[in-house]
């Protein structure tokens, strides 16, 4: 039995943030879901590193922010507190333990919001970062902040500016707050979109929105970033309109070995094996995602599964997944996530279930 938490938008039929409970991949029927909490377009989620607290995106009105829930004993979430300071609801948020730190990327005002979370569990608003740079295109009119991603080590943030054709590299102080060292510029309209960074601390992944490339970065001793090279996540011979294609999630194994990217419009998934000794990516497999707008994708605890939901479908498809090559076999897509953009794993859910 596993356990995931789901986010969206709340245009049609979803209803805020939801839990999804599988009992057995390998039959489509062996699953529940329950509602988290309503709440208007929960399109991005984080949890704390030991589960004990969910953070999420708040569209509201007139503002908009974070919201943080703490987990009950049974299992539910309960909020604790919401900080809401922007007139736009952003669109990525991620977590530092050290100096219990959220970060809010907002994709339409391109800034980078700071809040700090306190052991009162309230939160509080510490900075607002504006990025003015503009590229080539016309998604590219202005700054458009789409993700940040911590290093390995936590001492680094890397802002994804979509709307610039560059990565921010900013150094974290002891409270969180942030200062900027480096503009790393990418190919001039590239888009790029979200970054993961591999486990040995020293290689960076980045999926390229509009370019529909996945990039490889090497990330130097001093925490800045170099770029390397890059990969096209649609291959020629593939039957497809190219210009229609839009890169969405990208998510690395927790061996290091495979990297999995969404390609939303063309609705594939493209897996890419990664050269332990160099970094550099081999491009393995494409597969249709089975659905219409894949934004995000998740593997299970185990990882012997893929999890894709679809911004327009009102499934996820699963996926089985062959840990030892990185390959995926579709299964099935009967499991209802409507308008979901957001997925995480919650092994907290399932260490208490199993537990009990």
């Amino acid at each position: 039995m596993e356990n995931f938490i789901l986010g969206g938008y709340t245009r049609l039929t979803n209803k805020g943030i939801s839990q999804l409970t599988i009992l057995d991949f390998s039959k489509n029927t062996t699953h529940s879901r329950r509602q988290i909490a309503e709440l208007n377009s929960p399109t991005y989620l984080c949890l704390s590193q030991d589960g004990r607290f969910l953070f999420s995106i708040i569209k509201d009105q007139p503002l908009s922010g974070v919201i943080a829930y703490q987990r009950q004993t049974d299992g539910s979430f309960q909020e604790v507190d919401r900080c809401l300071t922007s007139q736009v609801s952003a669109c990525h948020i991620c977590y530092r333990e050290a100096s219990r730190s959220l970060y809010l990327s907002n994709y339409h005002l391109g800034t980078l919001d700071h809040y700090h979370f306190d052991d009162q569990c309230q939160l509080h608003h510490r900075q607002t970062l504006n990025h003015h740079k503009r590229s080539l295109l016309p998604a590219q009119d202005q700054s458009r902040i789409h993700c940040a991603s911590l290093s390995s080590d936590q001492n680094w943030l890397y802002v994804c500016n979509l709307g610039g054709d560059e990565i921010l590299s900013y150094r974290i102080d002891s409270l969180g707050d942030l200062t900027l060292k480096q503009h790393l510029s990418t190919p001039a309209g590239s888009g790029p979109r979200h970054l993961v960074i591999h486990h040995n601390g020293k290689w960076g992944y980045l999926v390229n929105e509009l370019a529909n490339t996945t990039a490889f970065l090497r990330i130097q001793l001093d925490g800045q970033l170099e770029w390397v090279d890059s990969y096209p996540n649609i291959l020629i011979s593939e039957k497809v309109n190219q210009q229609e294609a839009s890169g969405a999630a990208i998510k690395l194994s927790q061996d290091g070995r495979f990297l999995y990217v969404s390609s939303r419009f063309i609705n594939q998934i493209t897996v890419y094996a990664v050269n332990q000794r160099t970094g550099q990516l081999k491009c393995i497999q494409t597969i249709p995602s089975h659905g219409q707008i894949p934004r995000d994708c998740c593997l299970s605890q185990t990882e012997d599964y893929l999890l894709v939901p679809h911004q327009d479908s009102e499934f996820l498809s699963v996926f089985k997944r062959h840990p030892q090559n990185g390959s995926l076999h579709f299964l099935y897509s009967t499991i209802p996530a409507p308008e979901c953009v957001c997925i995480i794993a919650d092994p907290a859910a399932s260490l208490r279930k199993n537990d009990d």
